[in-house]
């Protein structure tokens, strides 16, 4: 997870992305911890990318956070995805958590 978030701060999307696919290699599945620094790390034109680690969570059972989610939906905006973003806010209000993207 210290690698994931390290690579996550510094914005390094394929870095963490590569970390976590080693893991699920390794047979070491991901935590909601791991996901989430994931999706935070991911900018720019990585909207679907979000998504997918969303989609895989939800599979899992693990919850995103506040941070990841509002990553995905400011992702989603920038893309003009606004369907994606607008369902992801949703989410977030459904959970309790405030969207500030």
């Amino acid at each position: 997870t210290a690698v994931m978030n390290v690579c996550a701060d510094a914005g390094q999307c394929t870095q963490t992305l590569r970390v976590h696919r080693s893991m699920l290699q390794d047979g070491h599945p991901p935590t909601a911890d791991t996901c989430n620094a994931a999706i935070r790390s991911c900018d720019g034109p990585r909207w679907r990318e979000q998504l997918e680690l969303l989609q895989e969570m939800r599979r899992r059972g693990l919850q995103p956070n506040a941070a990841a989610l509002n990553a995905a939906v400011c992702r989603c905006s920038a893309a003009d995805q606004w369907r994606s973003a607008l369902e992801l806010m949703s989410s977030m209000w459904e959970r309790g958590f405030q969207p500030d993207a």
